[in-house]
């Protein structure tokens, strides 16, 4: 591949991975194309606020009163509002990803030095014990299990008649 094809692959991957306005006008575009039948070149030709204006309307179509409300919110708030709310919801998700942190950490199995006779505790298990059995000795006679086999059919199996 040539040395033009590559550095424009390039362009293209990281358009895709972290796209800028020229990225987003040309997804847009694409997107209009599409939608409307009308050849890239031609939407190419197209003012950028015409496209914009038929894009934004067929986002904001498909949305429920609720939403076109929240929308309308946030088109609305200024700058300074705009940079408390990002800040506001930044610290939010830091805190919900530091719980399910906190919780992951409490699912870890107990310590291996625990598991030394006597010195786990039952607060240390993720298990509920009947504490009327656990300190019984089971005698020989509740040991005597018995296996059968048992004929049991796949009711899934569609090779066998009915």
């Amino acid at each position: 591949m040539s040395s033009i094809a590559e550095a424009i692959k390039a362009v293209a991957l990281l358009a895709i991975m972290e796209p800028d306005d020229a990225a987003n006008l040309r997804k847009i575009q694409r997107w209009f194309s599409k939608t409307f039948s009308t050849p890239l070149q031609e939407v190419e030709t197209l003012s950028t606020e015409y496209i914009l204006l038929h894009y934004f309307e067929e986002h904001f179509v498909s949305m429920d009163f609720d939403d076109l409300r929240k929308e309308a919110v946030l088109l609305l708030e200024s700058p300074e509002e705009r940079s408390d709310r990002e800040s506001k919801e930044k610290t939010e998700e830091d805190a919900f990803i530091k719980m399910i942190e906190d919780e992951e950490k409490a699912k870890e199995k107990p310590d291996p030095k625990k598991l030394q006779r006597g010195s786990l505790k039952k607060k240390d298990l993720d298990i509920a014990v009947n504490e009327e059995f656990a300190h019984k000795p089971l005698k020989d006679e509740e040991l005597n299990l018995q296996f059968q086999e048992l004929d049991v059919k796949d009711p899934f199996d569609v090779s066998r008649k009915k």
